[in-house]
């Protein structure tokens, strides 16, 4: 087979090896094929006559209805035409869409898809912003299924991919809280903190960022001071979180609601609880517009009130009754020592 031979061949059929070698010599069924190069009805005929085409000229292998690329074809596309994002963008995006938004109970249907998705990402010779958006995906899915090393490690592969082709891009900072919230998953909060600073720095740097990737992140870091016993910490991120969805997305009164929760814990943790009584009640006010029937969170949110004024009263009462308190205590004491010492 000489190099030459390969020019001969028509656009759609170089640019069908180029992105058919990306899978080794795995054996390919029709109808994946067909799923891969997103064959319409009317395309069928076509596509089918090319597979045959290209069967007999020996650039593919046929057997028991699956197709496969020789290894010498494969050493050959690799100098003439190595796969890349750009030949190879109808497979991305299919396993993009397959593996998008995976819901736990489908994940069983994903798993044939897993063997191809990794050779894109090991195989593929250049970058793209949707090899990252790709990496990102099969990370929350190895979430998913539990294998939360190899999810963190293709999150990094996203993070490097996206580096090197725009390091200024928001996604970026997506990628960076995906991360971040994986760390505090694992009880790795310093890292955790690593990361959503990252993400927070790069959003300055950003003018059109949207303001959701900021809350996020404020709302990780918080997360992670909590999760380290630096509630003080935590309720300062928390707090410009809380800002930044009353100045740009007042009528977010969910994202508020569990915003303010958060904070009404960490007033209650910091013992501050004038606040953690103020910011449940708004809570409470802001939960109640969007859902205003009794569910489970609202109940939460009426438990931790009433926790809250609870220990608010016990405080009170310390306040004003300590000193009498203390020297009761002290009598009783005395009393007691006194009793063992004369009996």
């Amino acid at each position: 087979m000489q190099s030459y031979h390969y020019h001969r061949l028509e656009l759609e059929e170089q640019e069908f090896l180029s992105c058919f070698s990306i899978f080794d010599n795995i054996e390919i069924s029709v109808p994946t094929l067909f799923e891969f190069f997103l064959i319409e009805p009317n395309d069928e005929v076509s596509f089918f006559d090319m597979l045959h085409d290209l069967n007999s000229d020996g650039w593919i292998e046929y057997n028991k209805k699956s197709y496969s690329i020789p290894e010498k074809i494969m050493d050959l596309i690799t100098i003439e035409n190595p796969p890349s994002s750009e030949t190879c963008i109808k497979v991305i995006n299919f396993l993009s869409e397959k593996f998008n938004n995976t819901l736990r109970e489908e994940i069983k249907t994903l798993d044939k898809y897993v063997p191809y998705i990794e050779k894109v990402l090991t195989n593929i010779q250049t970058y793209s912003t949707i090899v990252a958006s790709l990496s990102n995906t099969y990370a929350i899915y190895l979430h998913l299924k539990g294998e939360s090393e190899l999810s963190k490690n293709y999150l990094k592969r996203a993070i490097a991919i996206q580096k090197q082709v725009n390091d200024k891009d928001p996604e970026l900072c997506y990628y960076y809280n995906q991360l971040a919230i994986k760390y505090i998953d694992a009880g790795e909060h310093n890292k955790s903190l690593n990361y959503s600073f990252k993400s927070i720095r790069l959003a300055e740097e950003i003018p059109y960022i949207n303001s959701f990737i900021k809350i996020n992140s404020y709302n990780i870091i918080s997360n992670a001071f909590d999760k380290l016993k630096k509630h003080k910490m935590a309720l300062t991120y928390n707090l410009r979180a809380i800002d930044i969805v009353q100045e740009n997305f007042d009528e977010e009164k969910v994202i508020l609601s569990d915003l303010y929760y958060d904070a009404a814990i960490s007033f209650f943790k910091t013992k501050d609880y004038k606040n953690a009584n103020k910011y449940v009640e708004l809570a409470i006010s802001n939960y109640k517009e969007n859902s205003p029937q009794i569910d489970e969170h609202l109940k939460e949110l009426f438990t931790l009130q009433r926790i809250i004024r609870f220990f608010s009263k016990i405080r009170n009462f310390f306040k004003k009754n300590g000193k009498y308190f203390l020297i009761s205590i002290g009598v009783l004491i005395i009393g007691l020592i006194m009793f063992y010492i004369i009996k």
